[in-house]
């Protein structure tokens, strides 16, 4: 019988275990494919434009995508996920990212994204990593179909420590003697709660935090400080030169 974990490592998914930022990278290929009218990236490049200039909260801009998929089949967006992680998104994966996965399994850790992205996002890098768990914010589902809602909390900020809470709790685990990995300094919240909070790539106010409160900065690439906001896909850009 194995021995009951007691302690998480927990993920972040885009710019820690990723290089690229996955969403832009769905966006881009969903479009290149037919999946996705231009008409609907330029209103998901403008989502995020409000969003990082912060003009809206992310529960809000959450909610708005989540109206992309109303009414569309589960399947149908897991079979171009699946696609598309095939095609470029399992390439993102940070080859250090899976160094670190994977000496968490040696210790016995338990292995969980907790990512603001949604189940379907996230899915094939769990499977991929062999994680055992992923952390989200959630797409409400009715009869195999995406009813354009979501399912609070929302994960992100203060969501994200939530469902860690949530998650350690039921398994008798101390998030003290949890590790955080994460790029963003709106996952303070779970960072200041975990026992090993370890920034990677960090965002420029995570950046000062970290150095301020003695935590570890790791990186995975030399140009981290250099992180253009994710816009509309090259691919637009070419065909409408």
């Amino acid at each position: 019988m194995s021995p009951t974990p007691a302690s998480v490592a927990f993920f972040d998914l885009d710019d820690t275990i990723t290089v690229e930022n996955t969403g832009k990278l769905l966006v881009q290929y969903l479009y290149e494919t037919g999946a996705m009218s231009r008409r609907d990236v330029v209103r998901a490049a403008l989502l995020d434009v409000q969003f990082r200039w912060g003009l809206r909260s992310y529960g809000d801009i959450a909610a708005d995508a989540a109206l992309f998929n109303r009414g569309a089949p589960v399947a149908e967006l897991e079979h171009q996920i699946s696609n598309w992680f095939a095609a470029t998104g399992q390439a993102a994966i940070s080859p250090l990212a899976r160094e670190w996965a994977e000496q968490h399994r040696q210790r016995g850790d338990l292995l969980v994204i907790n990512t603001s992205g949604t189940r379907f996002n996230s899915a094939p890098f769990v499977q991929d990593l062999e994680f055992d768990d992923v952390l989200c914010t959630e797409l409400e589902v009715a009869d195999g179909r995406f009813t354009g809602g979501l399912l609070p909390p929302v994960c992100f900020g203060k969501g994200k420590l939530i469902k860690a809470q949530d998650f350690c709790r039921v398994r008798a685990i101390e998030l003290d003697d949890c590790t955080f990995y994460s790029d963003s300094h709106h996952d303070l919240p779970l960072f200041l709660e975990v026992g090993t909070p370890i920034a990677v790539n960090p965002t420029l106010q995570l950046f000062m935090e970290a150095r301020k409160r003695g935590w570890e900065i790791r990186l995975t690439r030399p140009s981290w400080w250099r992180r253009p906001c994710p816009a509309i896909p090259n691919a637009i850009v070419e065909r409408s030169a």
